[in-house]
Parts: structure tokens; C-alpha cells; sequence
């Protein structure tokens, strides 16, 4: 709840709030849930983050979530619901890094083979290198991976700069 509760009130652009609950979820940390808060923890800070285009500082609070989610037990993050790499990858866009975006992204589909999430993160990096023939064939990929679902993606993940302004994630315009 608390999670849910920061990242959606940081992307709202209410970051009071947002810092609230930040620190209501810190405040979790001992126990069976420290390995989930040390991986939700630095998602909602990057949330915070990203909305006031702090991107440096977004990368590096994702690169916390990403290395707690890689410690959590199960392996390669089965305790968390999806792969944070998603995210960090997406900010990387946002930040014109691209390189280490798709090397990232590269590091996720060998975790998680023909993941629609991480090949149109790849294209997405692909193309902003200016690498046109293998972001078409990344394209071609995700396309096969992405073939039956009803979700148009803009992103990698439901991430971006500044505060969102949208009255649904589908008004939102590709990032690449």
C-alpha cells in the first residue's frame, strides 16, 4: 500500500505526500518485509525523483532497487512483481543514456527471454543510438512478444520525467 501509495503521489506531482509516505515505508524495514522495502524503498524515491527531473539521482535510487530485487530470494526477483530493471531502463531513456540502457535491457531478456517490456525497451535504446537495423530487428522481436496483448506500450515501463499531467496512461506519447 504505502509502495503504491508514494509512486502514484509522486507522479501526481504531490510529493509532500509522496515524502510522507516514503518515510511511513522506510519505517518498515526490519523483518520478513526488509528485502521487499529495501526494493520498494529506492523505487518510490526514484519516483519522487523523476518528478522533479532529478534524473541523475532517479538512475541511482533505481540501481538500489535493482540490486535489492536481485538479492531477494527465489531468484532474479521472484519476490518482487515485476522486473525493476524496467524501470531503470526506462529512466536511462530519459536521461539520454542509452548505451547503459540497452545493455540493461539485454541483462533483463537473458533473465526473462521474449519479455515484450524489455525488447521495447531495447528498441527504444537501439534507436536513440541511431542504430536503425537493430532497433528494427528488436521491433520485430517485441512485435511476436507483444502479439496478443490488448496494453499499446509507450515505454518499457509506466515511467517518465516530471509530473504526469494525463487522466490515463494511455494519453501518454512514446518517450523514445
Amino acid at each position: 500500500y504505502l509502495y503504491a501509495r508514494g509512486v502514484a503521489l509522486a507522479a501526481r506531482g504531490r510529493l509532500a505526500e509522496a515524502h510522507a509516505a516514503l518515510a511511513d515505508l522506510e519505517r518498515l524495514g526490519g523483518g520478513e518485509l526488509q528485502g521487499l522495502v529495501a526494493v520498494a524503498v529506492p523505487i518510490v524515491a526514484a519516483r519522487i525523483a523523476a518528478t522533479e527531473l532529478r534524473h541523475r539521482d532517479a538512475v541511482t535510487e533505481l540501481e538500489k532497487a535493482t540490486a535489492a530485487e536481485d538479492r531477494l530470494p527465489g531468484g532474479e526477483g521472484a519476490g518482487w512483481f515485476f522486473p525493476v530493471r524496467h524501470l531503470l531502463g526506462a529512466q536511462l531513456l530519459v536521461a539520454g543514456r542509452a548505451a547503459e540502457a540497452e545493455r540493461l535491457y539485454r541483462e533483463d531478456l537473458e533473465r526473462h527471454p521474449a519479455n515484450g517490456w524489455a525488447l521495447y525497451g531495447l528498441a527504444a535504446a537501439l534507436r536513440a543510438q541511431g542504430r536503425k537495423a537493430a532497433a528494427a530487428a528488436a521491433g520485430r522481436e517485441f512485435a511476436r512478444a507483444w502479439a496478443h496483448s490488448d496494453v499499446r506500450l509507450v515505454s518499457s515501463a509506466f515511467w517518465f520525467a516530471g509530473p504526469d499531467t494525463t487522466s490515463c496512461e494511455c494519453q501518454r506519447q512514446a518517450t523514445d
